[in-house]
């Protein structure tokens, strides 16, 4: 996902990383005993917001400091929502849409979740709007 800084965000096998605009690795950590196999999304407070198949989401902020983590009960391997109300979503395997509390909106920026938007539509946001 990008970030308003130009900052690209990943989770990428066992690591989650961020890769600044001009392309150098800024910090690479690895996740908590478990493959990353979708997209993180981005909260206009600069959280980084991933899930895993072992069942946890994790909020990790942009110097990669990992602020909090919650265990969702199930494996989730899509990638989280974030609601204009701050509220993110998460379907896990069980078939539970899990809604966790958030702190902020979706970051306003070319592309700071799966298919850039809570619609899905992979329409390119204008930051400047």
């Amino acid at each position: 996902m990008i970030a308003s800084d130009g900052t690209i965000y990943t989770g990428i096998n066992e690591f989650c990383s961020a890769i600044s605009a001009d392309g150098k690795v800024k910090w690479k950590q690895p996740a908590p005993d478990t493959l990353l196999d979708s997209t993180p999304a981005i909260a206009a407070d600069d959280y980084i917001y991933f899930t895993a198949p072992d069942g946890t989401f994790t909020a990790i902020e942009p110097d990669s400091f990992m602020r909090w983590g919650v265990w969702l009960q199930s494996a989730a391997t899509v990638s989280p929502v974030i609601a204009s109300d701050g509220i993110i979503y998460v379907q896990s395997w069980n078939q539970k849409l899990n809604a966790i509390t958030g702190h902020a909106a979706l970051m306003r920026s070319a592309w700071p979740m799966f298919r850039a938007n809570p619609r899905h539509t992979g329409v390119v946001n204008n930051p400047s709007h």
